[in-house]
Parts: structure tokens; C-alpha cells; sequence
């Protein structure tokens, strides 16, 4: 079969890292993929490992004459002539409906990743083209995949064609997200915290969906019963210069070197080994992939209750009501005042529940089988 991949960029983040991995699962390694981004952050091209693979990037930018650039498009799908076009965030769903359309009405799956699609956790041009796709999804796309069962709920609810939402979870590499020991004592003494020191994490990019102002509420509140604890942040723009960051540390009054602002990383599965909580107090979610990596390395996650969070941890973790603060700071308490050897078992535990709902290569089935189905549709009609 041969897959065209359209996005936005490959930028580090979920549907980013969600579309390498499917790129380079076994199962579509009899398969030709062709990934093309609209612009040209492609942070993450390094890890696109297989031969089946070609990279594109159409090079658009802030200047409208850049948008020119879209008919390469429509050359790149006339002469790859893909089976199936496979779009993922909704500037990229939209074009790939109106491309397809024009250069031979290929099959178009739509992705969407999120649970949230308000004002607030939105820029106005995110919620126009999710506004426009809603409408268009009823014509354009042969089937839409969410990455949850609250986002298809929450699209369908802002006018998504119901019939064609499919739900197909995040997957995750379990051969690369392990308990790594030997890693995440290298990285506690990186940061001067020592294997018995209670460190909690929270591992996202900055953004008003993740919650970092209730992380550090509930920070305070947690230094004050637990005042050895430490709190790791790791993200695109969570660093020392960032001043809501700062802001939200001076209002809490947390002593600054508890805190460790670590800004983007790449050592992952170091990090999530070495937290004994992995902290996610957002108010906006999908799926989120931190939880099942930092469950694949046995890492115990608190949540709140938003997107398919509960559904993922199951009884291996702890689910907060969004907003509750103070209940989460109790049930990260809770966590770690378990014996080790408890923690140790809910962590092989959190880590058996990945292999089993979330392998990557089970997801990746998945995607390949609505792939063919879809492909298979077009040539009957045909």
C-alpha cells in the first residue's frame, strides 16, 4: 500500500510522535510512506528509521505568498499516487480534504487528538478550522480517527459527521519505555536528588490545557507535608526564563531549589524512571501519551479526570476531579507514603496494562486495518 502522511510539522509533540511511531511499526514495513508537513520544524525526522520512508516538507510560513507552495500538493499527490491519504490536526485535515478532492478523490482519514475545542484552550484560527472540518467531515473524509472516546464525544458534539468517528488509542513502545534503573539514578544525580528523595514530575510542553498553575498549587501543598520532596518539569518553554512559570512559583512560595525547570528533553524514559509520581493535573485532554509511557517505565501517575485519563490508569493510578487541587495533592501523598515494595507492584502493574491495551504494534493493526478497509471501499466503487 502506499500512505501519505499529512501534518502540520514534526515538531515534538502527540500527534507528531504518535505519526513516527506508526511509520515505523513492523506492520507497515511492506509499506511505501511518503510524510509531507506544511512547514519546516522537523525535530523529529531523526527518529524515522526505516528505508519505506521519504520526508517532505512544504515549507510554509507566516507570509501568505508561501501558501503558493500548496500546489506542490497536489503535484506530490499526482505523482506518488497514494492509496491513502492520512491527515492529522485540523489545518492538515482540511487541506488534504480539498487536495484529494481535486487530484483523484483518494480515501482521506481525518485525525483528531483532543477533548477540548473551547475559547479558552484555543486560538481563534484552531477553532475555525475546527469549526470548518466539522462541517466538511460529512463530505470530505472516508473516516475520522480520535485518539479517545471523549474527543469523539466532544466533536461529534460540535457537529462531526458520528458515523465516521472511529476510536483507535495512542500506542507505545514498550521496548523503549522500560523500568531503566541504571538511567534514573544517572539522572537523580544530574539533578542532585538522591534514590530515596520523593520526586514528582510532570512532563508536558506549556500550554493553558496542561494546568502548570494547579501543578504548582498542588506543589505547595505537597512540600508542606513532604518538605524533602522535589518536583521536575520537563517541556517545550518550561525553563527558568519562562515568567508565568516563575510567576506561578513566587505565588506559591515553594523554595526554588525544590524546583527543577528542565525545558525540552529527549532522555525520556531516564526521567520517568527516576519519579516516583508522574503528575498530570490538566483541565484539557485526548489522550495523552505521557501517562502510557510513564506507566511503561512503572512510574505511578495521579490524573485528573479528563479525556480518557481514568480509562488509561485504570486501578493502577489515581484519578482526581478537574480542578481539585487539594484532592490531588492527597492522592500524590497517598502514593507516596506506599511502601516501595507496593509501588513497585502497582508500577509492574501500570506497565502489564500498557503491553496489553497499548502496545504499539496492536495499535498499529488497528490503523492498518481501517486503512485497508477504506482503500478496499474505493475499489469497488470504482
Amino acid at each position: 500500500m502506499k500512505i501519505m502522511f499529512l501534518i502540520n510539522s514534526l515538531a515534538i509533540g502527540g500527534a507528531e510522535r504518535m505519526l513516527v511511531k506508526l511509520a515505523n511499526s513492523e506492520v507497515f514495513a511492506g509499506d511505501q510512506i511518503i510524510i509531507v508537513t506544511l512547514i519546516s520544524n522537523t525535530t523529529l525526522a531523526d527518529e524515522l528509521t526505516c528505508q519505506n520512508q521519504k520526508l517532505i516538507s512544504l515549507g510554509l510560513t507566516n507570509n501568505p505568498l508561501s501558501w503558493f507552495k500548496i500546489f506542490k500538493l497536489f503535484f506530490l499527490m499526482k505523482t506518488f499516487k497514494p492509496d491513502l491519504i492520512h491527515s492529522w490536526l485540523y489545518q492538515s485535515d482540511f487541506l488534504a480534504g480539498i487536495t484529494a478532492y481535486f487530484s483523484g478523490r483518494k480515501p482521506v482519514i481525518w485525525s483528531v487528538r483532543q477533548s477540548a475545542v473551547s475559547k479558552k484552550h484555543n486560538k481563534f484560527l484552531t477553532r475555525f478550522f475546527i469549526r470548518t472540518c466539522a462541517v466538511f467531515s460529512h463530505i470530505m473524509p472516508a473516516a475520522v480517527i480520535s485518539n479517545s472516546f471523549k474527543g469523539k464525544e466532544t466533536h461529534i458534539s460540535v457537529g462531526y459527521a458520528s458515523d465516521k468517528i472511529h476510536v483507535i488509542p495512542n500506542g507505545f513502545d514498550v521496548s523503549y519505555f522500560f523500568n531503566d534503573v541504571a538511567g534514573a539514578l544517572k539522572f537523580r544525580s544530574e539533578i542532585g536528588v538522591d534514590k530515596f528523595t520523593p520526586l514528582i514530575g510532570m512532563i508536558s510542553r506549556f500550554d493553558s490545557q496542561k494546568n502548570y498553575s494547579g501543578f504548582f498549587q498542588m506543589a505547595k501543598l505537597v512540600h508542606e507535608r513532604l518538605p524533602c520532596a522535589h518536583f521536575c518539569l520537563v517541556g517545550q518553554e518550561v525553563d527558568s526564563i519562562n515568567p508565568a512559570l516563575n510567576a506561578y512559583i513566587e505565588n506559591q512560595n515553594i523554595d526554588r531549589q525544590k524546583i527543577h525547570l528542565l525545558g525540552l528533553r529527549r532522555d525520556l524514559t531516564e526521567i520517568m524512571s527516576a519519579l516516583d509520581v508522574l503528575a498530570l493535573p490538566s483541565d484539557g485532554e485526548g489522550f495523552p501519551n505521557v501517562v502510557g509511557e510513564a506507566m511503561a517505565c512503572e512510574t505511578l501517575c495521579v490524573v485528573t479526570d479528563v479525556g480518557d485519563c481514568a480509562n488509561i490508569v485504570g486501578k493502577t493510578g489515581k484519578v482526581v476531579p478537574v480542578g481539585e487541587m487539594y484532592g490531588f495533592a492527597s492522592q500524590v501523598i497517598d502514593v507516596l507514603s506506599k511502601s516501595r515494595l507496593r509501588r513497585g507492584c502497582m508500577g509492574k502493574s501500570a506497565r502489564a496494562r500498557v503491553k496489553e491495551l497499548y502496545n504499539i504494534e496492536n495499535v498499529a493493526f488497528q490503523y492498518k486495518e481501517l486503512y485497508e478497509r477504506h482503500r478496499a471501499k474505493l475499489k469497488t466503487r470504482n
